[in-house]
Parts: C-alpha cells; structure tokens; sequence
C-alpha cells in the first residue's frame, strides 16, 4: 500500500481542482446503520499544475472522475475514495498500484486487497478505497460497507472481469501488473530485467505476471504487448530485438527465436497478428523457448 503522505498528495491533487460540489449522488443516503454526510464528484485533473508521484500515476492510468464519499455510524467515519477509468485493465492497474503490499488477489475488475484498517478494492473500471476510523485510530472496515459500495459501482458502467490474457500454470498469483503506454510508470516500477529494453516498451501498454517453476531460484518474467494489427506487432518485435543484439556483450541464445543473454538474464522475443511476448529469464533456463513455442499456440 502507498505511502499515506502520498495518498494525501493524491487526495489534496483533486481537492485542488474544481467544484468538490457532487453532480450526481450514487451513493444511497443510509448504508445498514451508517448515514451518509457527504459525497463530492471532482473533476477530471487537468494536466498543467503538477502535483507529485500519485497525479502522475492518476495521470498515466486515465483516470475520468473521482468519487469522495463519507459515512458515519455510532463514532466511526468510514471514508470512500473512488476512481472511474477508462478500462477495466487501467482500474487494475491503478488498482495494484495502490494496493502494492496489501496482499493484493482476483482478476481484472475483480480484486481486493485489505491491511492495516484499509481496504482496496477493483471492480470493473473502477478502483475504490474504504478506510474507516474512531475517535483516536483506524479501525476494520465494515464487510457490508465494502460490498454495498461495489454492488452500487456495478450498476454505473461494465463490471464484468475476465482473467489476464497469460498463461496460469506457474503464474505467481499477486505478480500480476498492468501497465499503460506512458514512461512514467514503466520508470517508477520496472518488471525484473526490464531496464535493457526500458527505452522501447515505456511506451506501451503490457500485461506483466511471473513464473516460478520447479526450481525456487527460475523465475521467468512475461510481458505480453497487444497490438491490434499485424505490422504493428512485428514493426514493435523488430525494434525490441535490434535494442537487445546491440547491447554490449550481447551473446544470441540458442533458442530458434530471437533470444539474448547479456548481465545474467536472457531476454526472448516472439509475436503473433495481435501481440509480442517479452520473457526474461534467467540464462540457465534450458525449458523457456519450448515455453514460449507453447504460448505462441
């Protein structure tokens, strides 16, 4: 979970902007026994007054509006922070973001992840935050409260979830990561191994999980790029091989498809019509080209 200074930068970001006025209130006015006091609709953030690491992060995920909402029930406060993005991978991805060390699990606009009296929640283009206080500290966050509050979102746009487009046998779950075509992500939190080829794929978007297999010390790391035309997808496979053979030291794997190894890791590289797939791996890896072969079926 992100520092709470940071989180305060991303609260006093919107606060900064606009009417905090609601223009449309989808919270109901009583939730079981907690009475709503106040729900504000701000705007979406403009992009000419930096604000710090989280508006950049707001920034490069998309986020469209941002819903703050508070509850009181019997000396609790209960606070509801809720984003509205463009797609369900860009919830999620904001989503893990926040939620980095909260023992984040689910699937793409279906997640949830909970610590230290805060509870992170995707469902479906949305990423919402619970957090719930007496009069002196945190406390638990009401079960209901949670629930109500994703029920409500679920009938205001596209909530239904779908697993990542990779391969689940292996896949560590909570690696998972979604990633937008903007450099300011891909710098602040690069996949393992990544920084070879940073220059090229910070600007795109990628699904990113690891796979730990057999051995504890093999960790393979996939990055899948989607891409919605053929010479798209081989004109961006091109690219990511000529970065990696110019590397000094390079040395070419042994593997049929493009594959090198430089500084203890083995980068290999494979498309199809609709996207390239990225692993980095380990140079003793003797069984990831026929896994790659595999994926590529």
């Amino acid at each position: 979970m992100r520092g709470i200074h940071e989180y305060i930068l991303l609260i006093s970001f919107f606060l900064a902007f606009g009417d905090a006025t609601a223009r449309a209130q989808i919270f109901p006015d009583t939730v079981y026994q907690w009475t709503k006091t106040a729900e504000a609709l701000l705007p979406s953030p403009a992009r000419s007054n930096p604000a710090g690491t989280a508006r950049e992060v707001l920034e490069a995920y998309g986020v469209t509006e941002w819903r703050i909402v508070e509850y009181v029930r019997a000396g609790l406060t209960a606070r509801i922070d809720c984003g509205l993005f463009p797609s369900r991978a860009r919830a999620y991805g904001f989503f893990r973001w926040m939620a980095d060390d909260a023992e984040p699990e689910g699937i793409i606009g279906d997640a949830f992840g909970a610590r230290s009296g805060v509870v992170h929640v995707n469902t479906g283009p949305y990423y919402f935050r619970i957090a719930t206080a007496g009069a002196r500290n945190s406390v638990a966050v009401d079960d209901a409260l949670v629930e109500r509050s994703r029920r409500i979102l679920h009938g205001h746009a596209d909530c239904y979830g779908s697993d990542f487009p990779m391969p689940t046998d292996h896949r560590v779950i909570g690696s998972e990561r979604y990633y937008p075509p903007d450099p300011r992500i891909w710098k602040a939190a690069p996949p393992r191994g990544s920084e070879a080829v940073l220059s090229v794929i910070a600007a795109h978007a990628a699904y990113v999980a690891e796979y730990h297999l057999a051995r504890p010390v093999l960790r393979r790391v996939l990055l899948t790029f989607p891409f919605r035309g053929r010479a798209a997808a081989a004109e961006f496979a091109a690219e990511l091989v000529q970065q990696l053979q110019a590397r000094p030291g390079a040395r070419r794997g042994t593997c049929d498809l493009p594959s090198f190894t430089q500084g203890g890791m083995t980068h290999l590289v494979a498309a199809t019509p609709t996207r390239v797939l990225l692993v980095i791996t380990d140079p003793d890896d003797p069984g990831c080209c026929a896994w790659l072969h595999e994926l590529l079926r």
